[in-house]
């Protein structure tokens, strides 16, 4: 049987995901475009999505294509009033299957051993009807699931330190972010990244933060904002919020209203450069200017 993982909106538990499903005999399909046809793909296909819903997208109608069964770690879990969450992010099987007509993904948990014990002997005696071995290959496999802390590079010599605010969907992606993180390095900014911090952390600063959360991503963001506006590192916060994304705009501009260092809301576009050059060169600017004060 062909499976494959959808790896677009977090990296943090495919190495378990992987090696339990290989475990089970499954066939694991690679994806056969790039990341940059993958993008594109979805935008023919979603054109007014934002860039990690098309991403998502084309990877999905890659893997489709192979046929293989589609499998994605929940990008995001319902706090609150599911009302006001994004259902890309929290029915995202459900979302694909209205859209675009596709079969709906399998659905695997990304945080909480417990949780994720749970779902994988699920969906795993789901494809293979033989639950003793899903049980050994959860037992073989659990302590891919331990996180190892990240040393944060907060002192470069010659750089400002700022803090880079946004969800692990664009963070942990390239194609979102590496050319904005080369930018930052051309201004002089040290990018010390949201996605970098320990998630069980953050999480438990989220409450410090006084806004209105719909979805475990948004705790988060919450969270590591308390965790680095604080820290005598820091000199500045920048937000990364894709084009057409309206809810993770609205929510942004909640945070920046707690913000207490010098803070830049940063677009990403859909052109090569991703973000505009002009503005990331008045805000280092700005903070030399606000530190020299």
């Amino acid at each position: 049987m062909k499976a494959a993982l959808l790896d677009t909106f977090q990296k943090d538990s495919l190495a378990f995901w992987n090696a339990f499903f290989r475990e089970l005999d499954l066939e694991m399909v690679r994806p056969r475009n790039t990341d940059q046809e993958a993008l594109d793909l979805g935008r023919e296909s979603l054109p007014s999505e934002p860039r990690h819903v098309q991403f998502a997208v084309g990877r999905l109608i890659d893997f489709h294509m192979q046929g293989a069964t589609v499998i994605v770690p929940r990008p995001a879990e319902v706090i609150g009033d599911k009302i006001d969450a994004n259902p890309w992010l929290t029915e995202f099987p459900l979302v694909v299957n209205y859209r675009l007509s596709l079969p709906r993904p399998e659905q695997v948990l990304t945080y909480g051993e417990e949780e994720i014990q749970r779902t994988a002997l699920t969906v795993g005696t789901q494809l293979t009807s033989n639950p003793q071995k899903v049980r050994l290959a959860w037992e073989r496999h659990k302590p891919l699931l331990k996180t190892r802390r990240k040393d944060l590079v907060t002192d470069l010599a010659g750089y400002r330190s700022v803090a880079v605010i946004a969800p692990r969907y664009l963070l942990q992606q390239d194609i979102h972010v590496a050319p904005v993180l080369e930018m930052f390095k051309e201004y002089g900014l040290n990018p010390v990244l949201s996605s970098d911090l320990d998630r069980n952390e953050a999480m438990g600063r989220h409450s410090r933060i006084d806004v209105k959360v719909s979805t475990d991503i948004e705790q988060e963001l919450a969270g590591a904002l308390s965790l680095l506006d604080g820290k005598g590192f820091t000199q500045g916060v920048i937000f990364l919020v894709p084009e057409r994304s309206d809810a993770h705009q609205k929510f942004v501009k909640d945070l920046v209203k707690k913000t207490r260092k010098p803070s830049l809301v940063l677009t990403l576009q859909d052109t090569p450069e991703i973000a505009d050059a002009a503005q990331v060169r008045a805000f280092s600017e700005r903070l030399g200017q606000y530190n020299e004060a």
